[in-house]
């Protein structure tokens, strides 16, 4: 290990008591690794430099005096490296950052290398220091009620504060939005984070909001139709809705809006909407099918209003 004094406690465990600076060994594989993609001497050296920073950090919250298992602490010390070559570590002290995240390790059934790896993931989505840790915190406890991986979770939770533009009190409430549409729909968040990263920014284009959006994905999974193809059908609705047909714009006259957003703010969300557009045309389907404008629309529309 590139940590210095070790104290092993049992045949799994080891305590971190101290380090030193021998840290030729981890900086020469990250040279390697950074030569692999063809950066510049000059890009190398930074690297090695910030993972000389991350490490230390790493080893400094070990010593606190955490017990670990070998293969996390070298894990902890990887992950740490790996996230110290994406932030300023001029101004964001890595020694905090690790200890936060030991902390959360202790309050979180999850292991360490995911919180790591979750963290980078999250740092790297542009997500600010001051909030990272709590989405952090918060992707891990949703992730092993929602039946998916601290990967998974953050994914889907910074795709959406990204795509939705949310802030504050809005960003927190995404948890409960998507653990909403675990449990009322046929599904995990496993399932329901596939595709999602695909149609989040669409959605958001469309002046369609987050719990209007998973509540209809929900509901699609309880007819037996995966995740994964919910998000596929309704990228299709929002496709058709979008491209202002000659038919839709007939219909949305009929029903006094201005446009697809006007008629879900009329009739009070997507499958309000949904629905009001299918009574105008009396469930024609051939009438759906060209205001939708394909097979796949056509299907989740008739499924929501159904």
């Amino acid at each position: 290990m590139a940590f210095g004094t070790a104290t092993i406690v049992g045949e799994l465990g080891v305590k971190i008591t101290g380090y030193t600076a021998d840290l030729q060994s981890s900086l020469s594989d990250a040279t390697k690794q950074v030569k692999t993609f063809g950066l510049s001497a000059e890009s190398t050296e930074k690297i090695a430099k910030l993972a000389f920073t991350g490490i230390a950090a790493a080893a400094t919250a070990l010593a606190a005096g955490l017990v670990l298992s070998v293969k996390n602490a070298v894990e902890f010390e990887k992950g740490m490296t790996n996230i110290a070559t994406i932030v300023d570590t001029n101004t964001e002290s890595l020694k905090d950052m690790g200890n936060a995240v030991l902390d959360i390790s202790k309050r979180t059934p999850v292991q360490i290398s995911e919180l790591t790896a979750a963290l980078y993931e999250i740092r790297g989505a542009g997500i600010t220091a001051s909030d990272a840790m709590g989405v952090l915190e918060n992707s891990a406890r949703l992730s092993v009620t929602a039946l998916g991986t601290v990967d998974e979770t953050t994914n889907m939770v910074t795709t959406a504060i990204n795509a939705f533009k949310l802030k504050g009190e809005e960003a927190q409430k995404v948890y409960g939005y998507i653990f909403e549409a675990t449990k009322n729909g046929k599904t995990s968040l496993s399932e329901l984070a596939q595709g999602f990263d695909a149609v989040a920014g669409t959605v958001a284009m469309a002046n369609i909001q987050l719990p209007e959006y998973l509540s209809a994905v929900a509901a699609l999974t309880t007819t037996g139709l995966p995740a994964a193809q919910a998000h596929a059908e309704l990228k299709s609705v929002i496709a058709g809705v979008t491209r202002e047909s000659k038919e839709l714009t007939a219909v949305l006259n009929q029903l006094g809006a201005k446009s697809f957003k006007d008629l879900m703010d009329k009739k009070g969300g997507l499958v309000n909407a949904f629905k009001a557009i299918t009574d105008a045309v009396k469930n024609d389907d051939t009438a759906i099918l060209q205001i939708f404008g394909s097979m796949k629309a056509y299907n989740a529309v008739v499924q929501l209003s159904g």
